[in-house]
């Protein structure tokens, strides 16, 4: 009988078509979104609405992946924020669809959890390490396509090239949701963790999660959320504030090229990879924040429409945003004990979640009317990491968990 892929394998193989089309959308989305006729307030509630939602759903994450298994959780939440959002996106892009499938793309990030526990389940710490380092480089060459797109993008405006892309992207997205769904399967800890849930014999909830956050499991957790509610919101309105006249006041057609600054930096990181891989996590956990706070300090000082400097600067905090993530998360996962991974992912999740649906709607007006102060806010944050980064001991990758 011949060997089936390991999932970690699956998923790295089918990634390619999210990395593109998540290139466009990082640079490209929130403008649809307007081009749809959504304010950046509409958008703010609707982020904050997914909040909401990803609230009420990820302390239950734990229960519903033990239920269903993880991946059946990752393919319906992929199949509805990524397949159906697209379809609504394309299929009658007015302010009341488009924002209800934006809601759904982001309320699809529940599957994290489960996502992270069968790419890295069944493997060691150093093939963990290098496969996350590997999907994250993957996620940044995506942007490789993007600028090929400017002058069209430029010519027929955001509103009619989004929904040509999107209507492009969606069978390759589908027949990607198809390979994994024909090849992924539950890891051994998900079969047995299902087994216990089903005969009654797993841990109590808050067991799970005190296991989870004892030791260095607070660190790295207030390391999660404060990263995840920066990034989510920053993702989601700098876009804006580039082509703001009182921001960077760079024209909607040269965003194109902000995927390729982040796909050459994505290439000194692949040809660094398996070094790279072989430091310990807190090691690369510190790179990481130093290199996005570089770059977050050149777009705090950047002159408007200054193309080469927010070149740089995006390539730095993408690049850095990538290898925080999978730093950080091949810690976590090495380190928190099997009973507990899915469990102590939706918390941190929720708390992500509920942060970002009290502060998006909030912030966006003042956003928008000073978009520097986005930039100085991402800076500080930086700051406010690195604290939170020394305290991790320095033999991270020797470090023991408590399960």
């Amino acid at each position: 009988m011949a060997r089936r892929w390991s999932n970690a394998s699956v998923f790295l193989n089918s990634e390619l078509p999210w990395s593109v089309v998540g290139a466009w959308m990082s640079s490209y989305l929130t403008l649809y979104l307007i081009a749809c006729h959504l304010t950046p307030r509409q958008i703010g509630w609707a982020l904050a609405l997914s909040g909401v939602v990803q609230v009420a759903i990820y302390p239950s994450m734990g229960w519903i992946a033990n239920r269903l298994g993880r991946k059946n959780v990752i393919q319906l939440g992929d199949f509805l924020g990524w397949v159906v959002a697209f379809v609504l996106w394309t299929a009658r892009p007015g302010a009341v669809m488009v924002g209800i499938a934006y809601v759904m793309n982001q309320v699809s990030g529940v599957i994290t959890p489960a996502w992270n526990s069968l790419f890295s389940e069944d493997q060691t710490p150093q093939a963990t390490s290098t496969g996350y380092m590997r999907l994250q480089i993957l996620t940044i060459l995506g942007g490789i396509a993007v600028p090929i797109l400017a002058p069209w993008i430029g010519h027929v405006g955001i509103r009619r090239s989004g929904r040509v892309i999107l209507l492009l992207a969606l069978p390759v997205l589908l027949g990607a949701w198809l390979f994994r769904q024909c090849f992924l399967h539950e890891s051994s800890v998900g079969e047995s963790q299902r087994s216990a849930h089903r005969a009654g014999a797993r841990i109590p909830w808050r067991t799970r999660v005190q296991l989870g956050l004892s030791g260095q499991g607070d660190t790295l957790a207030l390391l999660r959320i404060l990263a995840q509610v920066g990034f989510s919101l920053f993702a989601t309105f700098a876009p804006v504030t580039f082509v703001l006249r009182r921001g960077l006041d760079i024209s909607v057609g040269t965003l194109a090229f902000l995927p390729l600054a982040t796909s050459l930096f994505g290439l000194v990181l692949w040809h660094q990879h398996a070094r790279i891989a072989k430091l310990p996590p807190r090691t690369t956990l510190g790179l990481a924040i130093l290199t996005f706070m570089v770059g977050f300090a050149l777009l705090a000082v950047t002159p408007r429409a200054e193309l080469w400097t927010l070149l740089v600067a995006w390539g730095l905090i993408v690049s850095g945003q990538g290898l925080y993530w999978s730093s950080h998360t091949t810690y976590w996962m090495t380190w928190i004990p099997d009973a507990a991974r899915v469990d102590i992912q939706a918390v941190v999740g929720g708390a992500s979640a509920l942060l970002v649906t009290i502060l998006a709607p909030t912030l966006s007006p003042g956003i928008v009317q000073s978009p520097h102060l986005l930039y100085w806010s991402m800076l500080a944050l930086g700051l406010v990491l690195a604290g939170i980064w020394s305290r991790l001991p320095h033999a991270a990758n020797e470090s023991s968990h408590p399960g």
